[in-house]
């Protein structure tokens, strides 16, 4: 099957790439794998409980669905081939598709058997695809850029005078509010059109985590306990309180001044953060190095780590929307953290707060961040009746008054 592991190679970048085209225009590319690559199983009719445990909200089947089922050989095959075609020659595809028929005649069905089998079990893996994902994932060592962490482009603000930084703090004080529905047990579920749960599990991996790079596998840690957000900036890294000792959240003004605060820093002189981006491999010996020769390195990688999301502030305007999604995708380095889910900031003479979301594939997928995303601009622009009629507002801290603790993180 020569044919098919490149094909993989091929398609893996061209999906976090700004878009397909064939002759000018978008190809629709079947994509049905990747929509279930992060959910346990599919959904059925059940009585949704009104809270769960987050502890468990990864490990529990709360909405009793079922498992995903592992489809037929000869259906994977005929799906493979239909996403494959746009993207190939017709001669190469004459190739693809003997390679498939010599795969479905001869080790195919000996591998299919031993996928069920892989599958007839409770517990981890929770759907024939899991596993193999995460081996996947955890394993690459290739550099995130690219490779790994899609995006999305945010929607302007319809408000041209609000700045990147104002929106950049409107979006990571809503994180820090949405993330506590998710601690606090009361995030809805989706639903599909007939009010059926969909599964939850990836939403407890969005919050407060990292994706920690050890030789050979990284692994995803996490910091519910968190109460900062980290920001990148001109190769400075900062973490910024955003929730109290006591409980009240930063006010919207007060983050975006502290985002000012962060802008206005001189350029790093030396910055790790562009290690980061590297092969993860490289990345990992370089970050044991450096937590192995100085405390100060080890609380500063510690305090980048636990931070409940990253935001990463760029300096220098896109020309145009090519430019911007490859600064999206690949940076700069000095202004990015790939360990991290991050949101990105860019100035704009236009206004209306340019920002992007560029997230960890690993562990969370576009459902996941687009109905955070749709949560926080229905609550920004005041339009919450926009939101599904199942989800609730975001939760109502206690505002905090003034500005809460910023602690700028340097590394010998």
């Amino acid at each position: 099957m020569s044919a098919l592991q490149p094909m993989w190679r091929c398609v893996q970048p061209l999906r976090t790439a700004l878009g397909c085209v064939r002759n000018g225009k978008p190809l629709k590319i079947n994509t049905n794998m990747e929509l279930f690559t992060n959910m346990r199983c599919y959904s059925t009719q059940v009585t949704v409980p009104t809270k769960y445990n987050f502890e468990k909200l990864y490990t529990e089947n709360y909405y009793g669905l079922r498992r995903l089922p592992v489809p037929p050989l000869s259906d994977t095959l005929a799906r493979y081939l239909r996403s494959v075609q746009p993207l190939v020659s017709p001669e190469d595809f004459k190739v693809i598709q003997a390679d498939a028929a010599d795969f479905e005649a001869g080790q195919g069905p000996f591998l299919n058997a031993k996928l069920l089998a892989e599958d007839s079990h409770e517990g981890y893996p929770y759907s024939y695809i899991q596993k193999h994902w995460d081996d996947m994932y955890m394993g690459l060592r290739c550099p995130h850029p690219i490779n790994i962490s899609p995006f999305f482009k945010i929607v302007d603000d319809p408000d041209p005078s609000k700045t990147h930084l104002r929106r950049a703090a409107e979006f990571a004080r809503g994180f820090a509010l949405w993330s506590r529905k998710v601690l606090n047990g009361t995030l809805e579920p989706d639903v599909d059109p007939k009010g059926t749960p969909q599964c939850s599990t990836s939403f407890k991996l969005m919050i407060s985590s990292n994706k920690t790079p050890y030789k050979g596998r990284d692994v995803i840690e996490q910091h519910p306990e968190s109460r900062s957000i980290t920001v990148v900036s001109k190769g400075n890294l900062f973490s910024v309180e955003v929730i109290s000792e006591d409980g009240k959240i930063i006010s919207v003004d007060a983050l975006e001044t502290r985002l000012k605060e962060i802008e206005a820093e001189l350029p790093a002189d030396v910055s790790i953060c562009a290690l980061s981006g590297e092969d993860r491999d490289v990345w990992a010996s370089a970050r044991a190095s450096l937590l192995a020769s100085s405390p100060q390195n080890s609380k500063s990688m510690s305090a980048v780590d636990a931070g409940i999301i990253c935001v990463c502030l760029d300096d220098v305007e896109p020309a145009d929307m090519s430019a911007l999604g490859q600064s999206i995708l690949t940076g700069p380095a000095r202004s990015r953290w790939y360990d991290k889910q991050q949101l990105l900031a860019f100035p704009s003479k236009s206004g209306g707060g340019k920002l992007a979301m560029l997230f960890e594939h690993s562990y969370s997928d576009g459902l996941g961040w687009a109905r955070f995303i749709h949560e926080i601009m229905c609550n920004t622009l005041g339009q919450q009746k926009k939101l599904p009629a199942n989800v609730s507002q975001l939760p109502l801290l206690p505002e905090a008054s003034g500005l809460l603790s910023m602690q700028k993180l340097h590394f010998d």
